[in-house]
């Protein structure tokens, strides 16, 4: 008995201290637990800190987001507004149009260039008669055997024809000069031009390239949305094992409430019984033992997987925070991208206003182009109207020519024949013997006075400008037309006496007629009375029928005259014409360079407003100017009234009015510039051509206006 309650002791011994051990690990277990459970509250504040901080991040990429869609808004507007505009300028409508008002320039430069060919016909009409002049009075030196001072004075013509040729040759070639300056600074225009079209090309196809990276960016910002979906799906995902994790530590503090219940109930029994158990409790113990230690285990196993995937938590939130990071950077990127984008197009909004600038300019040039095409035109209509009616009266007097002269020739044969039937020797010879005196006389008279009228041209072959040289053309034209006038009445007389002479001569023939039929007893004194009379009457006729003779050999002489200066005149007309093509190309290049000097002359007048004191610079270039203009308005106002005193008084007199002084020519008209030579030239010929059919106040404010044109050009 002994034995076995010193066995028993020992046992219980062993179980107490088993126990205690138990327990031990039991605490530890529970501290452990306490720890776990610790760590957990820490994971799941972590993690509600990190849910926070994806929500903020989830608001900062929706802010960012809305912000890029305002952006790309923008750039969509700004792209828009850029299509509109290249939609403008590669219409085809409005290419078509540029090419119709092209066209229209085209026909209307065409129009100009046929009134230009007609005011030149013109001009050389006036020309050719003027050579006629010359032509008439070379043919009166060639018949007053003056050909030695007429070889003079065409040496002397060419001489100065030469040099005239020579100073046109100058300024043709200073006109080639400013050709080819125009035409360097039109291929520079044509270059930057070319560059500037080669850049918006550029822009075009970068515009294009960044559209391509923009819908690029979309199609990654809209992939990152449904990655940032993913992941909030796998957010809920976590959060609902959190959840379960929860209620399972729920479960297993109420299992380790239940274990230290029983802990406690085994301690009381053992501390109440402390003495032998019974094998059931053993078994019952073990059993608690076993199931406790099972539990144990099992929580360990759940403490790894919650551990494991705790780290696959961690893992992803870093993987997530360096994707948002990547994220960020991009969207800077895509920021800076969307600051350039919009500086590029502030930059091409900046040059398409600069070029819609340019094209108003270039439409205002165009309309003013168009006004003085305008007024040409009317100008070139009103001298078509003139020479269609100077042709008209050409004509006119041609066909009045031609008839005169074929009755003037069927008349000559009826006098001739008639003469022949009535013909005296003896009176025949002795009148015309006088009537051959008398014509000697009038020869004689009719040649002191043309070289009366010759002699200043032929003795003193002094400097005579060329607008004196005019003058004293229309002078002679004057003349000539009022010779005509005269032997118009002369001839209309002729006819008239002729017709008196017919008469006559058809009464003659019905008195002979009479009187051969009468009977023979009449006297003998009244028939030869009636010879006598007879034979006066027939003298008196063939005296008037040789005055006719010479008055019809004079018009045959004239007439030729007129035939040979029509030929000169065609000769004259054909080296014109071929003139004419020079100067059409000379007037087409300086068109051309008259516009780029236009150009040139504003973008220079901007750059001196840009200068300081730039009014007063402008002030004074005017100034000068004027003043230029004017003194060359008077020089050709003086130059004008030399030749016309009447004309020098009235232009005193509204001078003074003016507070203005005639100036003196102290040099010929030769030693001028070539520039002032042609518009004085020009001014000359169409101030004497208004003073002829206006007074003389209307021809002052001609000649100033074509000046001050000229002056201008």
């Amino acid at each position: 008995m002994g034995q076995a309650v010193e066995e028993k002791k020992v046992e219980y011994e062993k179980e107490i201290t088993e126990t205690q051990s138990q327990q031990i690990e039991m605490e530890k277990t529970a501290e452990d637990f306490k720890n776990v459970h610790k760590e957990r509250q820490h994971l799941i504040q972590q993690w509600e800190g990190t849910i926070e901080a994806m929500n903020k991040r989830d608001e900062l990429i929706q802010k960012a987001g809305e912000a890029l869609n305002n952006g790309k808004l923008e750039i969509q507007g700004k792209q828009e507004e850029l299509l509109e505009q290249t939609r403008r300028y590669e219409d085809p409508r409005a290419l078509e149009n540029l090419r119709d008002q092209n066209e229209s320039l085209k026909n209307q430069i065409k129009e100009l260039e046929e009134e230009l060919e007609v005011i030149r016909n013109t001009l050389s009409k006036g020309s050719s008669d003027l050579n006629g002049k010359r032509a008439e009075k070379k043919y009166l030196v060639a018949e007053l055997q003056k050909k030695e001072e007429k070889l003079a004075m065409l040496t002397q013509q060419k001489e100065d024809t030469m040099k005239r040729m020579e100073e046109s040759q100058k300024y043709m070639n200073d006109l080639e000069s400013r050709s080819k300056y125009v035409s360097s600074l039109l291929s520079s225009e044509e270059a930057k031009k070319k560059s500037v079209e080669k850049r918006l090309e550029d822009l075009k196809t970068q515009l294009y390239h960044q559209s391509q990276e923009l819908y690029k960016e979309r199609q990654k910002e809209a992939n990152l949305v449904a990655e940032i979906g993913g992941t909030n799906s796998q957010n809920k995902n976590m959060l609902s094992k959190i959840s379960q994790l929860d209620s399972m530590v729920l479960k297993q503090q109420e299992l380790l409430y239940n274990i230290e219940f029983q802990v406690q109930q085994m301690e009381r029994r053992v501390n109440r019984a402390q003495g032998e158990r019974t094998e059931e409790e053993k078994i019952k113990l073990n059993a608690q033992i076993d199931k406790l230690q099972k539990s144990l285990e099992e929580h360990e196993a759940q403490f790894e997987m919650i551990k494991g995937e705790w780290t696959k938590v961690l893992s992803e939130v870093r993987k997530m925070k360096k994707e948002t990071d990547e994220k960020e950077l991009e969207k800077a990127r895509l920021n800076e991208k969307v600051h350039d984008l919009t500086l590029e197009n502030n930059s091409l909004e900046e040059e398409m206003r600069a070029l819609t600038r340019e094209k108003e300019d270039l439409l205002v040039q165009h309309d003013i182009q168009k006004l003085q095409v305008k007024r040409v035109r009317d100008l070139l209509r009103a001298r078509t109207d003139e020479l269609s009616g100077l042709e008209n009266r050409k004509y006119q007097l041609e066909t009045l020519y031609i008839e005169k002269e074929q009755k003037v020739k069927a008349h000559k044969e009826m006098l001739a024949a008639e003469w022949k039937a009535y013909e005296d020797e003896r009176r025949r010879l002795s009148l015309e013997l006088s009537n051959r005196r008398v014509h000697i006389d009038k020869l004689k008279n009719k040649y002191n006075i043309m070289i009366q009228r010759l002699k200043p041209d032929v003795e003193g072959e002094e400097e005579v400008s060329q607008a004196q040289f005019l003058i004293r053309a229309i002078q002679e034209r004057e003349e000539l037309q009022r010779i005509g006038d005269k032997l118009d009445e002369e001839i209309q007389k002729l006819e008239n006496h002729d017709r008196g002479l017919e008469k006559t001569l058809s009464l003659f023939k019905s008195h002979n007629i009479n009187g051969y039929e009468r009977p023979r007893y009449l006297s003998q004194n009244g028939a030869e009375n009636k010879c006598k009379d007879l034979d006066t009457l027939t003298s008196k006729r063939i005296q008037e029928q040789y005055e006719y003779e010479e008055s019809a050999n004079r018009k045959q002489k004239e007439l030729e005259m007129v035939l040979i200066e029509q030929k000169e005149t065609e000769i004259k007309r054909d080296a014109l014409s071929t003139t004419k093509v020079v100067l059409e190309k000379d007037i087409s290049k300086l068109l051309s360079s008259l516009s780029t000097q236009k150009t040139l002359l504003k973008s220079n007048v901007k750059e001196i407003k840009k200068v300081p004191d730039a009014e007063a610079l402008l002030q004074d270039v005017a100034l000068t100017d004027n003043k230029i203009k004017n003194r060359n308005c008077l020089l050709t106002l003086s130059f004008i009234s030399e030749s016309n005193p009447v004309m020098k008084s009235n232009l005193d007199k509204i001078l003074k009015e003016e507070g203005l002084s005639m100036p003196v020519l102290s040099r010929p008209a030769s030693s001028l510039s070539v520039l002032s030579s042609k518009s004085t030239k020009s001014s000359v010929t169409r101030s004497v051509n208004s003073s002829q059919r206006s007074s003389t106040t209307s021809s002052v404010r001609r000649v100033a206006a074509n000046t001050s044109i000229i002056s201008l050009q």
